[in-house]
């Protein structure tokens, strides 16, 4: 999937004039020309005092798509609109968002964040946002390719235009009610739209998740969301003693990133607990990683 991603991410910006930028240069204000037709995707940290402040209202996300919105409108009033167009192309936990657009506006945009003491540029990553092109060539992809039901539920938080309709569920994973609660209004590129989590279990759900995957290459991935989701949910197997509910997150794969970005969700729940959680104090929650080999040995062992 890396690989496909990389692929599909040096296609789509070739089909729109756009270079892929890993540069680790710091200087927002360099008008280089060459850097309004690159692209660039700018991991950043939120601030913990920052984030502290804004405790359980993290989960909302309002507070930063309001900043970037702001950016954006501020950049239109300077005439630079196009070349400084920004976006949050990912919400990767309550501590980390990755900013996606031009390379001149992603710069800008982390240096005011900075300045604001909101967040910090950890890292910039060769890939783009500029995806739309490549999105309809997935999509090409995957109606050719037969979905069967899978045997385990399938979970996605997508986003859709805010005059849909709660998708129901008979799923034992996933009742009405629940998914009702987690759709939220995000607002994302001027847009009125929500995001909601729903587990695919049935024949009639799979064009929905084939219309998700190629969609989701060009607009904001809510892994937070999904996290928050799995965490809350009620399995038959997560019970281990009367009273009290284990959940363990297991994340198989050849690096721990996505564990390391659980284990910080985890403890931030703890200190700043969703209004929707099912977990009670007595709750044991946790994650782990299954990278390399000893990984799996403790595992069996």
């Amino acid at each position: 999937m890396t690989k496909l991603y990389g692929i599909l991410s040096e296609r789509s910006m070739a089909l729109a004039g756009l270079q892929p930028s890993s540069s680790m240069s710091n200087d927002p204000s360099n008008n280089n020309h060459d850097d309004h037709h690159q692209a660039q995707m700018s991991a950043l940290l939120i601030n913990e005092k920052y984030q502290s402040k804004l405790g359980i209202k993290t989960y909302d996300y309002q507070e930063l798509i309001s900043i970037i919105d702001r950016f954006n409108h501020h950049s239109q009033d300077k005439g630079a609109h196009d070349h400084h167009q920004v976006e949050i192309a990912s919400f990767n936990s309550s501590n980390q968002i990755v900013l996606s657009g031009t390379r001149v506006g992603v710069l800008a945009a982390c240096s005011e964040l900075n300045e604001l003491e909101i967040a910090n540029r950890a890292a910039d990553l060769p890939c783009s946002a500029f995806m739309k092109p490549a999105s309809q060539g997935m999509k090409i992809g995957l109606e050719s390719i037969r979905f069967r039901v899978p045997e385990t539920p399938i979970l996605i938080t997508r986003n859709l235009p805010s005059t849909s309709p709660p998708t129901e569920s008979t799923s034992q994973f996933t009742p009405t009610t629940r998914l009702q609660k987690r759709r939220r209004r995000t607002g994302i590129r001027g847009e009125e739209e929500v995001i909601e989590t729903v587990y695919i279990t049935e024949q009639d759900q799979l064009a929905d998740l084939k219309t998700h995957l190629y969609r989701s290459i060009c607009r904001p991935v809510w892994w937070t969301e999904t996290v928050n989701q799995l965490l809350s949910s009620s399995s038959p197997s997560s019970s281990s003693v009367e009273g009290e509910k284990n959940t363990q997150l297991v994340f198989v794969g050849p690096g721990k990133a996505l564990h390391n970005l659980c284990k910080k969700q985890i403890a931030f729940n703890a200190a700043h607990q969703p209004a929707d959680t099912v977990h009670s104090t007595s709750d044991v929650v946790g994650s782990r990683s299954l990278a390399t080999m000893e990984d799996f040995k403790s595992l069996i062992h």
